[in-house]
């Protein structure tokens, strides 16, 4: 045996890890790269052949995204060079683009909910969750708004959120976004020159993108 000989390809993997952090910097702020070892070898005598890690990247829009993607390969590629191993990389989702919030039907929204009671909030929040809403918004006029269930400090995802959204916090929330969500639509329905507005602004967004078709 002369496992010196051996290529590891943990070491590869873990390379592109620390290559990764260094490239964070020269991408803009709310990139994100997050990774995982999914695979690293089986026992610590003997030499990885094999190294799998799995990543999600994510981006304010979908050009880049494109862009972080051709930086991630580039980064596996000479990770593996420099450590004799060889970088197989394979997409398992299609991408996601960017929700485009149309602002004619968001405002009817906003005016559906103080009907109903509830205080309206439009700062934009500076989140990078995954959405695949956001390839429908590019095609079709679309909202995706939410309503408070938690205070604005409750970490989402959490087991306290888990729970005000099963209890009566989370139903009463569900009660006023479908009522909204229904007025919307129906104010959609009987307001022709809204629904034109609406496509309007979606046609304006997808010629500034170079983009054919949609609604």
């Amino acid at each position: 045996a002369a496992p010196e000989e051996g290529i590891n390809a943990l070491d590869a993997l873990i390379r592109l890890f620390l290559d990764l952090q260094r490239l964070k910097h020269r991408l803009p702020r709310e990139v994100r790269m997050p990774g995982v070892i999914v695979e690293g070898g089986r026992r610590a005598n003997i030499v990885p052949e094999r190294a799998v890690g799995r990543f999600t990247l994510r981006a304010r829009d979908l050009a880049t995204l494109r862009r972080v993607e051709s930086a991630f390969r580039r980064a596996a590629r000479a990770a593996g060079r420099a450590t004799g191993a060889r970088a197989s990389i394979r997409s398992l989702d299609h991408p996601y683009a960017e929700m485009v919030t149309n602002r004619a039907m968001a405002e009817v929204f906003k005016t559906e909910l103080r009907r109903l009671g509830r205080r309206t909030i439009d700062t934009p929040r500076d989140r990078m969750g995954s959405l695949d809403m956001g390839n429908v918004s590019h095609r079709v006029p679309s909202i995706h708004p939410y309503v408070a269930i938690a205070p604005r400090s409750a970490p989402l995802h959490s087991a306290a959120f888990a729970r005000r959204a099963g209890g009566p916090a989370g139903r009463a929330g569900l009660m006023v976004a479908t009522r909204a969500l229904a007025l919307t639509g129906l104010e959609l329905l009987r307001d022709d020159g809204l629904l034109a507005r609406a496509r309007r602004e979606l046609g304006a967004f997808r010629r500034r993108r170079g983009l054919r078709g949609g609604a």
